[in-house]
C-alpha cells in the first residue's frame, strides 16, 4: 500500500488487480487519486460472470469460492 500512496505522489496512471481489502481504503483515504472497481459473479453451484466492470468494491469473496470449488474436486 506504501508504493501506491508514494507513486500518487507523481504524474502516473496505472491498474492494480488485489483481494487485498486494505487497498480499496485508498479510495477514502485520497479521494480523486484512487477509485475502485470490480466485477461481481453469480455464487452458486456454477460461477457466472457478467464480464461488466462497475464502480466499488466487490460485494462476494469470488476468490475464496473458487478455492472451495477447487479443493472440492481435488
Amino acid at each position: 500500500m506504501l508504493v501506491l500512496e508514494e507513486l500518487s505522489k507523481h504524474p502516473v496512471s496505472g491498474i492494480v488487480a488485489t483481494h487485498d481489502l486494505g487497498i480499496t481504503r485508498l479510495e477514502e483515504k485520497h479521494p480523486g487519486m484512487f477509485r475502485n472497481y470490480c466485477f461481481e459473479i453469480e455464487l452458486s453451484d456454477e460461477m457466472r460472470y457478467s464480464y461488466k466492470i462497475g464502480r466499488g468494491v466487490a460485494r462476494n469473496m469470488n476468490a475464496s469460492h473458487l478455492i472451495e470449488i477447487m479443493l472440492g474436486k481435488i
